[in-house]
């Protein structure tokens, strides 16, 4: 029972892990990113995803037990507030985004006034 319970938190902490490097590293991502300096933290973050893909991997098909599930359990829930992390990221990365295109167009309007 507890190889099952495992392994079903390995595939939940593969799909997060998939989902974040998934979402993150976009080319819209890495481009924002560098222009506001975080390029190297994120870059951090992406090895560190690639480090737990491997761990996991190595974990495969062996014995659960209580106290590995238990951490398996918390890397999940850390791997999910990382998740909620880059979507607030995400939806920094389109506000500034618009407010670029917004304060273009004012000064475009700005332009033909005078």
């Amino acid at each position: 029972m507890m190889w099952l319970v495992g392994s079903v938190v390995d595939t939940a902490i593969g799909c997060l892990v998939q989902s974040i490097l998934g979402s993150f590293f976009t080319k819209q991502m890495e481009a924002w990113t560098h222009e506001i300096g975080l390029a190297e933290d994120i870059k951090k973050l992406e090895l560190e995803m690639k480090a737990v893909e491997r761990v996991l991997a190595a974990a495969e098909g062996r014995s659960i037990d209580k106290p590995l599930a238990q951490s398996l359990g918390s890397l999940r829930e850390l791997l999910y507030d990382a998740e909620d992390v880059m979507d607030e990221l995400d939806y920094h990365r389109l506000k500034h985004q618009i407010e670029k295109v917004l304060l273009l167009k004012k000064e475009a309007t700005r332009g033909r006034a005078n």
